[in-house]
């Protein structure tokens, strides 16, 4: 599992590796938790996970919480779990896009509800917030991902976004102008959230924001030559920081729904 979620081979899958290793050994990867009706050690794109008879329930009675607790420099931030919902069976058809989609090739098995693709957030690069603001992100490739060479980097990453506007405190805009086809260009795309689970500096280098303050539009929605491109699931949290002293985190707010065919582009006329 270290070695997985670190970007090292693991034996397990023949040498191969299953993230980027970035030189700090910092593990980096998701959770997802789901009601089940039975003990199993299948994964969700395993035959007899979900269906009639299968593992996974679909009951919606999980919730929860989670923090991020950082000792050396006295921050914790904390918010709910992000909470997908089950929809009664045949909600959803096959060719839908779910939650679970890509494991079950979108054949809507699993009747989860998708995350929006769609998000708009604050950031805060002065003042008190020595620290500046972060983005920790979730994003959906829509490919069942499989063991890659160690070095390389696997279709369809980095991930690129439709849209990135910039808004300074007096509502002027930057566009951070990007194809909306995945993979994006090392080196020459801002990609913001490149990778399924990132954290990325707003203003660093991977990310460079002019103003100090502001928000942020952030359409992440891209093709990766799936069934259901251009639209991809996601989600965004902002955490801010003040150097060795306090620190806040929240969920960016969600201006999309992944079950919507929506794909507002700002400065298109609707």
């Amino acid at each position: 599992m270290q070695q997985a979620h670190t970007g090292q081979s693991v034996a397990l899958f023949g040498g191969l590796c299953g993230g980027v290793d970035f030189g700090e050994n910092v593990a980096r990867g998701y959770i997802t938790v789901d009601q089940v009706e039975a003990c199993s050690t299948l994964f969700p794109n395993s035959p007899g996970y979900f269906g009639p008879g299968g593992v996974a329930g679909n009951q919606n009675v999980l919730w929860g919480d989670y923090m991020y607790v950082d000792p050396a420099n006295d921050f914790a931030q904390g918010e709910t779990l992000v909470h997908i919902e089950s929809a009664p069976a045949g909600f959803f058809v096959p060719g839908d896009y779910t939650y679970y989609g890509r494991y079950v090739a979108f054949t809507a098995v699993d009747q989860r509800e998708p995350l929006p693709t769609t998000f708009a957030t604050r950031f805060l690069n002065g003042g008190q917030f020595t620290g500046g603001t972060d983005l920790v992100c979730w994003r959906d490739s829509k490919n069942d991902p499989s063991p890659f060479v160690c070095g390389t980097l696997p279709n369809p990453f980095p991930l690129s976004q439709t849209q990135v506007v910039i808004f300074d405190e007096e509502e002027n805009p930057t566009l951070v102008e990007e194809s909306n086809f995945s993979p994006g260009i090392e080196g020459e795309d801002i990609l913001v959230c490149r990778w399924e689970a990132t954290r990325t500096e707003v203003g660093g280098p991977d990310f460079p924001v002019d103003p100090d303050f502001g928000w942020l539009y952030l359409n992440l929605n891209t093709s990766t030559g799936s069934v259901v491109d251009p639209f991809a699931q996601a989600w965004v949290t902002a955490i801010m920081s003040a150097d060795g002293r306090f620190s806040v985190g929240f969920d960016a707010i969600a201006l999309s729904s992944g079950c919507s065919s929506a794909n507002i582009i700002i400065g298109e006329p609707l």
